[in-house]
């Protein structure tokens, strides 16, 4: 899948626990949109990450409505010592140089509208 580089949300603007949108396209005409809509958690939600720069956490809605929201790892007793995540869903870490590809509600409207207007005066 294609992703787009859109407007970027100014960093104060996330609110733990709104929805956001990734917006990414199946083929390379951006005629079939796909979206996955976002939960955000927080900056750094697992600590330290060891990189130079903070990652923002998000999580699939379905994930968060259904198990509540994701809070970090947990070390388990197992045989193999498996690193197990508290809840199952997914979860996406991106660096703040990504954040473009997060979208606001009226963003995705805006770039859904737009991509639609160019593929009618194709």
């Amino acid at each position: 899948m294609l992703i787009r580089l859109l407007c970027m949300i100014e960093n104060g603007n996330y609110t733990v626990g709104d929805s956001y949108f990734l917006l990414s396209y199946v083929d390379k005409g951006f005629a079939y949109p796909v979206i996955t809509t976002l939960v955000f958690l927080g900056v750094n939600i697992e600590g330290d990450s060891g990189l130079d720069e903070d990652l923002w956490f998000f999580q699939d809605a379905e994930s968060y409505v259904k198990l509540g929201p994701y809070t970090g790892y947990i070390e388990e007793e197992t045989t193999q010592q498996d690193v197990v995540p508290k809840c199952q869903g997914q979860v996406y870490d991106f660096p703040e140089k990504q954040l473009p590809h997060v979208l606001t509600h009226q963003e995705l409207i805006n770039d859904l509208s737009n991509d639609l207007e160019k593929r009618q005066r194709r």
